[in-house]
Formats: C-alpha cells, structure tokens, sequence
C-alpha cells in the first residue's frame, strides 16, 4: 500500500484542509485589525495589548487543551470547540474597539478596501465568514470519516516512542521564545501604517 493510500495519510490531508481554510481567515487577521481599530479610535498600546493577549491566550491554551483532550479521550470535542471559537471570530457587528474581530485573509480584504469605500472594513470582516464556513465543514467531514484517528495505524509500524521532554526540547524551546519576545505584531505594525495616512488601508 502506498502512502498515499494509508487512512493516516488521508486523515492528515483532510485536517490539513481544515487548516488551510482556518489560516485564511485566522492570519489574515493581523492585516486589517491594526487599521480597523485605528479608525474606530482605539490608541497603540490597546492595539499592542489586543492583539499580543489575543496570541498568547492561544497558544498558552493549546497546552491545557491537549491535556484535557488526553485525559478525557474527547479529542473531537474539544477540536470542534477550538476551531469553533477561533473562527467565531468571522462575524463581526461591534464598532466598538473594545470587541475586535481578529481573523481575516488579508489579500481578499485588500481587494474589498480596493473596491469598496465607506464601511468596508466591516464588509471585509463579513466576506471572510466563508472561508470559516469551510473550514468548519471540512472538519466535519474529517469526523465522520475518521471517527477515531488513534485506530489509523493499527497493524503497521511502530511509530516513535514516548520520552518525555529532551534536552533537545528545552533548547527548542528556549531559542523559540527569545525569537517570539523579539517580533511585533503586524496588527501594530498596520495601526501605525494607517493612522499616520503612510498607505491607504487596502495596502496596510
């Protein structure tokens, strides 16, 4: 059997559908958040606190969440209520800065900014609600056809054992976090673009 026949295999690509359309609408987030709250009055330091709250919940998170998911075995579950509040997000009605919408695909909103004027922030935001759509029906196809993932390589070969955490892993670690303690986010990086009028919004 090759490998493209394995069930493994096929569990991993429809996942990664599942990601693909979640990315478009989660990192496009970063590309119009920044001139959005600009135009709704929100300063530097609340975009700053924003949009670094926002990454650092999700990530920190993801942790109890696999945890969570190993103790309670309800792996699909808890995907489902992850991908469901990441994409929540795709159905802005706030023009308050205080409740932002924070994922977004920043090359379709650029075209909306292009050719619309006015409020098109908001249709910017309500345009990528499909891309969300998909990525919650595909992961809902990956559930029905592959109830349980951990039964998809019963029979083959051994896969890596468990060892704990490495030295290997620390330093991973480590060097990963001196890199993320050094970007900023483009959330800010645009507010800034915009509110000093440098580009038009739909090139922020």
């Amino acid at each position: 059997m090759s490998v493209a026949d394995s069930p493994a295999f096929r569990f991993v690509l429809t996942m990664g559908i599942v990601n693909l359309f979640a990315d478009i609408t989660y990192e496009g987030g970063a590309s119009i958040n920044g001139p959005f709250l600009a135009s709704l009055g929100a300063s530097a330091a609340a975009v700053s606190i924003i949009a670094g709250a926002g990454e650092f919940f999700g990530y920190s998170l993801r942790s109890v969440a696999g945890y969570i998911a190993d103790k309670t075995g309800r792996h699909w579950a808890i995907t489902f209520l992850g991908y469901s509040i990441n994409l929540a997000g795709c159905m802005p009605s706030t023009r308050r800065w205080m409740k932002p919408a924070r994922h977004w695909a920043p090359l379709l909103i650029a075209l909306v900014l292009f050719l619309r004027s006015g409020d098109s922030f908001r249709l910017g935001y309500g345009v990528l609600l499909g891309s969300s759509l998909l990525a919650l029906a595909a992961l809902v196809a990956a559930r029905i056809i592959f109830p349980v993932p951990s039964r998809l390589e019963q029979g083959g070969p051994a896969t890596a054992q468990e060892r704990g955490f490495t030295r290997t892993y620390w330093l991973y670690m480590i060097g990963a976090a001196f890199f993320a303690a050094g970007l900023m986010s483009f959330e800010l990086l645009s507010y800034h673009l915009a509110s000093s009028n440098t580009v038009t919004a739909q090139w922020g």
